[in-house]
This record gives C-alpha cells, sequence and structure tokens, in this order.
C-alpha cells in the first residue's frame, strides 16, 4: 500500500469501524450523545494516529457488534455503487475486559469459571480488512485474496419481552436465531 500521506489514493477511500453494540446496559451511555461522543474519543484519533489522509466525513463508526460487521460489507458493497470510492477499510473491534463488562457478564452468570464450567471467556478482539474495487487493485498490480460475492444482514432479533429473565429469554431465542441464520444464508446464497 501506498504511505498514510498519498492523498490521491487515501481520499478514494472509507472507514467503517464496527464497535459493540454501545445501546447495551453495560455502557450506561446517553443515547443522544453517542454520535459525538464516538467520533471525538474513536473517529479523531484514529485518523490522527494513522494519518492516512481520508476525509473525516469518509469515516462512519457502526455500533451493533457482530451483526453490524455483515452490515458494514453492505454498506462497503453501496458506497461502491453509488461513489466513485475505490477502497474501504472495514475494522472491528470489542473488548469485554473493562470492569463493567466483567460485572455486567459476572451478573447475567455468564462468566466460564471453576463453579460454571460453560460460559463465556471475556477478551478482546479486532480486525482491519481493505476492501477493494477489483480495478482499483488490478490498476496498482495488487493480489486479491479473496473475492466477497455477497454479504446479507439477517433482521435483527426481537427485544425479550418486558419481565422476561435475561437467562430465560437468552434459551427462548435460539431457535430464532437459527432462522434468522438460515434466512441469511439463503439471501446470500441468492444474492452471490
Amino acid at each position: 500500500l501506498p504511505p498514510p500521506r498519498d492523498a490521491a489514493f487515501w481520499r478514494r477511500a472509507a472507514v467503517l469501524w464496527v464497535l459493540p453494540d454501545i445501546e447495551l446496559p453495560r455502557f450506561m451511555w446517553a443515547v443522544e450523545d453517542m454520535p459525538a461522543f464516538l467520533h471525538r474519543i474513536c473517529t479523531e484519533p484514529l485518523l490522527g494516529l494513522t494519518e492516512l489522509a481520508i476525509a473525516p466525513g469518509a469515516a462512519q463508526l457502526l455500533p451493533g457488534g457482530a451483526a453490524a460487521a455483515v452490515g458494514a460489507f453492505e454498506r462497503a458493497a453501496d458506497l461502491f455503487s453509488r461513489t466513485s470510492l475505490d477502497r474501504v477499510v472495514v475494522i472491528a473491534t470489542d473488548s469485554w475486559l473493562d470492569p463493567l463488562s466483567m460485572r455486567s457478564l459476572a451478573a447475567d452468570n455468564r462468566l466460564k469459571s471453576g463453579e460454571q464450567p460453560v460460559g463465556l471467556c471475556p477478551g478482546e478482539a479486532g480486525v482491519a480488512l481493505l476492501l477493494e474495487r477489483p480495478s482499483a487493485a488490478s490498476g496498482r498490480g495488487a493480489r486479491g485474496e479473496a473475492r466477497v460475492a455477497a454479504a446479507v444482514a439477517s433482521p435483527p432479533a426481537a427485544p425479550p419481552e418486558e419481565g422476561v429473565d435475561p437467562h430465560t429469554a437468552r434459551l427462548t431465542s435460539v431457535e430464532d436465531t437459527a432462522k434468522r441464520l438460515a434466512l441469511a444464508v439463503r439471501q446470500t446464497l441468492v444474492a452471490a
């Protein structure tokens, strides 16, 4: 890739940053303050630290957890179809190691431990992918490592009913999750 200050290359790029579902109680943020807050603590430092010549308006944050990652691929396809952008950098990050998240997991009995052999082992994860128009990649002599044929996000799960125990809601949503996954796979195969 060219250096970060290569404006001709990076001005034809966007950044889509997938974040955790920030409306979860573990974050305790006011929903109306989130866009400005996330721009200040995520977008500005990212563009400043990487020194990529990407226009600040071409960087978008996609809170929503794992489901938002598929949404990022859909959004990239949309950007390629309606703009002159040649590339999209998709970043996905999450961490469950902060004290608030750990307390939330412990309160819901979701942590794996010696007393509870089934549960979550919290950690941190991050990935960055460069999606590029085939013509732009071949024009600079780059070899594509993979091809995205289609990306389809399944519809979001219905929120649990008021007063239902969260553990019970998770168990009863397994069938709904399986149906949504099957629908997403069928739609993706048709689109591909």
